[in-house]
This record gives C-alpha cells, structure tokens and sequence, in this order.
C-alpha cells in the first residue's frame, strides 16, 4: 500500500547472535537488492514481555527474561543501527507509562521500561547529532487477559486520550485500521475525549 519493499525476518533479539543475524540481513539487502534498499534510516524497538509477577517471588530467570528482551535488546539493536546509519536517522523506542509508576504487579516490566527510558535520554546524547533517539510511551492501547471486561473500562475511562480497541471503531473516524493504532494516540484527540490531569 505504501510503494516501499518488505523484507520480513525472524530475529531471536535476547541473543547476540540473533541481534547480529537481524542486521546481516539487513546488510545482505543492501547488496543483493541495491535499487530497492537504501541505507537504514529507521529503527523502532518496539518488541517486549510483560510477565506477571510479585518482587517477592519473581524467579530471577522471569527478571532477566524480561530485561534481556525489553532493554538490553532494544541497546543492542540501536547500537548496530547507529553503525548503519552514516547519512543520519532516527531510533524509536517504545516505552509505556509503566516507566513512570510502581506496577507491583509487573515488576520485571516496569523496571526495564523505566531502564528505557533512561537508556533512551543517553543514546540521544551519545548518538547526537547524527542520529536522533526518542522514546513513545502510549499508554492504552490494548486490553491484556489478565484484566476483566470491568477493570479495562474502568482504566480507559480514566486515561488522558481514550482510543477504540476495535478496528471498527477506529477506520471510519481516521482512515487509520488497527495496525496503527498507535498513531490514533498520536494524532486524532478529539477534544471530548480528553479530562483534565490534576
């Protein structure tokens, strides 16, 4: 739909050497597909684990599980990125309000999303000027299993930008469909959904 090639690849991001076959690949791209790759412009970090758990009884393979995927994946990845990007880009992380609150309940997950975000506020000092670094932290955006039907209305209604969690919902008001549903945060706030932050 937009006019640009795709190239998907499995990366199994906690290792290293998965982390170095994502950007091989990516490398071998550009030899092999010279008129259709230019060089990498864009990361997004957006891939993470959510485990449950209480800090008294989190195993500490459920702890490095967590970190191993959601921090130490995203640095690795964005520093093989920085070495690709010689004309300049852009890396995106994506964080989540967790990084600002003490969820007891997702221990493991708060604390590597609060890493982000510091990790995030470095490597745009260390990478500038040359590649710029930021990180989204969306808040609401899907309903896990763990919450009842009650509990989610509940949260949406308390949020600062309430968005539909139904692709019907979403496309007709914004042309946009559930895959970007990230964007609707972003840009479509009509204003009658917004309350006022105490």
């Amino acid at each position: 739909k937009m006019g640009v090639p795709v190239f998907p690849v499995q990366a199994d991001l906690i290792s290293d050497a998965g982390c170095q076959k994502l950007f091989e690949f990516i490398d071998h791209l550009r030899v092999v597909e010279e008129k259709k790759v230019g060089e990498l412009a864009v990361l997004v970090n957006s891939s993470s684990v959510m485990p449950r758990g209480d800090a008294k009884t989190l195993s500490l393979a459920e702890f490095d599980a967590a970190i191993a995927l959601n921090l130490r994946a995203p640095f690795v990845c964005s520093q093989q990125a920085y070495k690709r990007m010689e004309q300049g880009g852009v890396i995106i992380n994506i964080s989540d309000v967790a990084s600002q609150k003490a969820w007891v309940g997702y221990p493991a997950y708060t604390i590597s999303k609060a890493g982000m975000d510091s990790m995030t506020r470095v490597l745009a000092r260390s990478f500038a000027p040359n590649v710029r670094v930021n990180a989204i932290a969306p808040g609401l955006v899907l309903k896990s299993d763990s919450h009842t039907t009650e509990d989610w209305e509940r949260l949406v209604a308390q949020a600062i930008i309430c968005v539909a969690d139904r692709e019907d919902d979403i496309k007709p008001q914004t042309g946009l469909d559930a895959a970007n549903a990230t964007q609707l945060h972003l840009k479509h706030l009509p204003p009658q959904r917004w309350r006022q932050v105490s």
